[in-house]
Formats: C-alpha cells, sequence, structure tokens
C-alpha cells in the first residue's frame, strides 16, 4: 500500500520543510534529550531527521523506530496531527479560530486509541474519510473461516455481529455462503482481537489465511456481469453482506489496468475514503 513508505516519504517532506527553517524544536531546552531508538544509529543516512522529528514531537519514542514496517492510516494521522500540534504551532496562530466540531462516529476508533485524537483532527480538516459514516476503510484482508466445520451457525453469528458492530467488515465471493469469509481491517491488530472475540464469546477457532489485497473499490457500472471483468491475478471479485460487487486490488496500476481493459466498467473508491 502506500503508506507502506509513508515515513520515508514523510520523512523526505520534513527535510525540505526543516531547510526552510520551518522546524522549529518543542518548548523548554533538549540538551538532555537523548535518541530513544536502539536501531537508529549515528551512521544511518536519516539519523539526524528522525532524531529531530522525535525531538519536536513529532515521532513518538520507542525502543526500536523500525524504519522498514509498514505504517497505518491511524499512525499516518497521527505524524500529521503531531506537526500540526507541534511543528507548525506558531503557524497556527494567526489562523482564524475554528468552531469545535463533532467528532466522527467512527465504531473502529475508540476514545482509548492511541490516534483517537488525530483521526478527529484528520476528519475535521477533511483529510480523511471514513469506509461508511461510521467506519473506517479497510486495508488489510484475510480469509477466514471456522476450523471445526460443525460450527458453522456460531461462526456466522459471530462474524455478522462483530462487523455490525463496525470492528471488522466481511465480504464473501459471490454466489457462495458464509462458510468461509473475507475480513477487512484497518490495522492487523484488529485481526487479533477479531480471533480473540470469535473464540472467547462465540467459542469459535478460526483458520486465517492473510490476502496480498490493499485497495477496495465499489463496481459502479458495468456492461454484463461482473464475473465477465478481465481482471489480473492480483484482483479479486467479492460482495457485501448486501449483494452489492466490489473488487479488491493488490496495487494501484491494477486499478488502472483493469479500468482500461473493460471500457464500461466504473469505480469508486470504497466509501469515499479520501486516503
Amino acid at each position: 500500500m502506500w503508506v507502506k513508505q509513508a515515513i520515508s516519504w514523510f520523512l523526505v517532506f520534513m527535510i525540505l520543510f526543516s531547510s526552510a527553517s520551518l522546524l522549529r524544536e518543542p518548548a523548554g531546552s533538549t540538551e538532555d534529550w537523548e535518541n530513544p531508538y536502539i536501531d537508529v544509529t549515528q551512521d544511518l543516512w536519516s539519523y539526524q531527521y528522525i532524531t529531530e522529528l522525535n525531538k519536536a514531537g513529532v515521532l513518538p519514542s520507542s525502543e526500536k523506530f523500525q524504519g522498514q514496517e509498514e505504517e497505518t492510516r491511524g499512525n499516518l494521522v497521527l505524524y500529521l496531527y503531531n506537526m500540526d500540534q507541534g511543528v507548525f504551532k506558531d503557524r497556527k496562530k494567526s489562523r482564524d479560530k475554528k468552531k469545535e466540531k463533532a467528532a466522527p462516529n467512527f465504531t473502529d476508533v475508540t476514545k482509548d486509541s492511541p490516534y483517537y485524537d488525530a483521526v478527529c483532527w484528520a476528519y475535521q480538516n477533511g483529510l480523511v474519510g471514513g469506509a461508511t459514516e461510521t467506519t473506517f476503510a479497510p486495508e488489510h484482508f484475510s480469509r477466514v473461516r471456522p476450523k471445526d466445520t460443525l460450527k458453522r451457525k456460531q461462526f456466522i453469528k459471530g462474524a455478522e455481529q462483530i462487523a455490525q458492530e463496525g470492528a471488522i467488515q466481511i465480504f464473501k465471493i459471490p454466489y457462495t455462503g458464509m462458510e468461509e469469509v473475507i475480513v477487512g481491517v484497518v490495522g492487523t491488530l484488529q485481526f487479533d482481537v477479531f480471533q480473540y472475540r470469535m473464540k472467547n464469546e462465540y467459542n469459535v477457532e478460526l483458520v486465517m489465511e492473510g490476502l496480498p489485497y490493499e485497495y477496495l473499490r465499489w463496481i459502479d457500472a458495468y456492461d454484463g456481469d461482473p464475473e465477465d471483468i478481465i481482471k489480473g491475478n492480483d484482483v479479486k471479485l467479492v460482495e457485501d453482506y448486501k449483494g452489492n460487487k466490489l473488487l479488491l486490488f493488490g496495487a494501484l496500476w491494477s486499478i488502472n489496468w483493469v479500468l482500461d481493459k473493460n471500457k464500461s466498467l466504473k469505480l469508486s473508491e470504497f466509501g469515499g475514503a479520501k486516503f
């Protein structure tokens, strides 16, 4: 996904701004500051920029920076939020004070989430939208089925109930039952929560297989059966619980490729998410 390289691009962005003297240190002396990241050494090309961003309060302190790890939408808006609240705080003073707006009603971003304030800020400033009025668009997908096939009813009940709460989103292959579903989540931690709840609340152990999809699009129009859409190996046709057809893509370029091969096909972003 494009946010995999978010930190790298983010650092480049901040490098450019730092050269223009827009980066400022937080209030107070940083003489006692110590590098919190054991994997960010002085011989690393990005050492200066990572440490300066940490000093400025943009990057949170932790034992490891883990520069090669994927980033979630939640973390990305957290970094942008920290920039706005810290790095560009002086600039904010010159803006007209905005009236406080209601927080988005995202059921999968709770108040105890580490990026709750950041998501509210990003939503209010038009930087992100949700998959629906109550959920973020999923970015991670897994094929899920019950370990014990005799627990099909409990599996369906649990999956549908948790999906209705907004914690996950479920899809299935058209013309098949619910014995196996595709679960979509915002962050991979939600898979663990889903698996835990199914076992402890519905007595269903799961078999989960990660899928290489990252982008989801509604099929708005197509002259023919969606099953006949020309698509590559990294594209899968699915449907939601209402029977609406969607396409899962493994890469952004695949979206343009499929549209080029199917001239009558019209797609739209899932739920209007703006990221």
